[in-house]
């Protein structure tokens, strides 16, 4: 298969994602637009406010961070390796007070 073939079908397979779980794409977009103009510290403040709600309800454990951590770590370069280190860290560490 030729790249350009191999690109016209990731294409068409995330078309066919995004119409199949359209309810999930729209959730995601929603809160991309809910996000995309806070600032970084505002950014850190929310993910930090959100991930200690979803620690008390439950929703978020170690087992969940270290799923996020291995699908994610791959993906990132070095510095964003350390970033989600350093956000994850809190999150940790955020249950113990």
């Amino acid at each position: 298969m030729k790249f350009s073939e191999f690109k016209v079908d990731a294409k068409k397979e995330v078309k066919e994602l995004k119409e199949k779980n359209k309810e999930q794409v729209e959730n995601i977009e929603e809160k991309i637009r809910e996000y995309e103009n806070l600032s970084r510290e505002d950014l850190l403040k929310e993910f930090l406010n959100v991930s200690k709600q979803q620690r008390e309800s439950g929703e978020l454990n170690d087992e969940k961070i270290k799923n996020i951590k291995s699908v994610l770590q791959p993906l990132l370069s070095d510095d964003q390796q350390q970033n989600l280190d350093y956000l994850l860290g809190m999150v940790k560490d955020d249950k113990q007070d």
